[in-house]
């Protein structure tokens, strides 16, 4: 377990095991029946221990039951099944505490005794998202998806390792952390190749020049955005203009087709719909006057 978290894994047979870490957690907490619990600092991606046996003697325990009842330790947002399992989500009730939530179960649920993980399916909810494209063109030519879910509080969402898959296709794993989320849940979906983006220099709009006693850089930038799937898009694009700490050193927008500019950092935002198939082209220009025979180099 993840101390101070719900986000915990089991170890199969040989206690191999694979645990998603947030932001800020340092101890990971081991236990195992019989054993004493062990605290360890998180210090890499790889953490073996060796559990020293309890001196508590145990006495024998035997359990008996037609349903099962616990907490939820985590969500599964995703179709994938470690295992195969019934068609079906068995039927089951939510008994809400004022500080815990519990899932039972209505009738019995058979889980064979072969060491392997098992996915039991408690709940089955849909769940409304608005879908957004992200790109930074400067430092990587991918456009990234996030989903946004709101009105998701209802539903018991607790923190753990969530499967996530777009399209029928398996993105891989993410860490849902509800308690780091306010009235709307961010999804990071990965990159998505049927939207490209590209970001190339303007050769013929790129040039020096030399007026009133200073240097006088041009740059021109051409970002391409283009939507090959078969449904519209809203993709949110990110660029940058130098800012200027010397008085002497001037830089100033020339074209930012329609980008809004923060002034303070540079960073210069689009927003743009595109339909099935479109491409739409972004222009970034700038002018940079510094005094001559200053040594500036200009990006």
């Amino acid at each position: 377990m993840v101390r101070g978290t719900a986000l915990g894994a089991v170890t199969d047979l040989d206690g191999n095991y694979s645990l998603l870490i947030p932001q800020g957690a340092q101890t990971l907490q081991v236990s195992y029946t019989g054993f004493e619990v062990q605290d360890m600092m998180i210090s890499s991606e790889r953490m073996d221990v060796r559990l020293n046996q309890s001196r508590e003697l145990l006495s024998e325990v035997v359990v008996t039951g037609y349903a099962i009842r616990g907490k939820a330790s985590g969500v599964d947002l995703s179709k994938e099944r470690i295992k195969e399992e019934a068609a079906l989500a068995p039927p089951s009730a939510t008994l809400e505490t004022a500080t815990t939530v519990e899932f039972e179960l209505q009738i019995p649920f058979t889980v064979p005794s072969d060491g392997e993980k098992y996915t039991v399916e408690l709940a089955n909810v849909n769940l409304k998202a608005s879908y957004e494209y992200q790109a930074v063109p400067k430092l990587e030519k991918t456009a990234y998806l996030t989903a946004y879910v709101t009105d998701w509080e209802q539903y018991n969402l607790l923190e753990g390792e969530a499967n996530l898959f777009f399209e029928d296709t398996y993105l891989g794993r993410s860490l849902l952390d509800t308690r780091l989320v306010s009235d709307t849940l961010k999804l990071s979906l990965g990159r998505d190749r049927g939207v490209s983006v590209d970001r190339q220099t303007v050769r013929e709009f790129t040039r020096r020049g030399f007026a009133g006693g200073k240097n006088t850089d041009t740059r021109t930038y051409r970002i391409a955005v283009r939507n090959a799937k078969a449904q519209p898009i809203k993709i949110v694009v990110y660029d940058q203009i130098p800012v200027s700490r010397n008085k002497e050193i001037e830089v100033t927008p020339v074209q930012l087709s329609g980008g809004e500019l923060r002034s303070e950092t540079g960073q210069v935002t689009w927003t743009r719909q595109l339909a099935p198939g479109e491409q739409k082209e972004l222009l970034l220009q700038y002018e940079v006057r510094y005094p001559k025979g200053m040594n500036l180099k200009v990006e």
